[in-house]
């Protein structure tokens, strides 16, 4: 894909989430804090409360609609975040704002400590792929993910 402008971004140093459209906690919390950040003074912290069914905590920015959308977020997550069995979702991108959260064009998720992407071809099922690479825990991450939308010519870069 060839380079895009950039439409948003947000480290966090206002000390909060004003720069986002939608927050949702539901099953956890957001909080900016200044503990441990990779960059600046403040980051984002999402905690999720264990049990089992489904979990959401996340921020939200809708952006002009494009062909191709890119997002990079630095991931942090705790040695004792992910248990064996559990999916965290840590980047998505959606064809639209109809729908949210569960019209998602592709998914950047950690399934048994492995990084899987899940995306949309255009039928009615999510396909996986899933190229057996384990999530770092304990030290940041960057993850990037790329989705050119188009019929019969779409991409994804990871």
């Amino acid at each position: 894909m060839s380079h895009m402008a950039l439409q948003f971004t947000d480290d966090f140093e206002t000390g909060d989430t004003s720069k986002w459209d939608a927050t949702v906690q539901t099953s956890g919390t957001l909080t900016v804090e200044s503990l441990n950040p990779l960059y600046g003074s403040k980051h984002l912290r999402a905690t999720s409360i264990a049990g089992t069914g489904q979990k959401r905590v996340y921020v939200q920015k809708i952006l002009a609609p494009t062909i191709a959308k890119n997002i990079r977020a630095y991931i942090y997550l705790h040695p004792s975040t992910l248990l064996p069995a559990e999916r965290v979702t840590l980047l998505a991108i959606y064809g639209s704002a109809q729908g949210l959260p569960t019209n998602y064009v592709a998914t950047l998720t950690v399934v048994g400590g492995n990084i899987v992407l899940y995306y949309q071809d255009g039928t009615a099922v999510y396909q996986t792929a899933n190229p057996n690479i384990p999530m770092p825990v304990g030290s940041y991450v960057c993850l990037e993910m790329g989705v050119k939308i188009g019929s019969g010519n779409g991409e994804i870069h990871v």
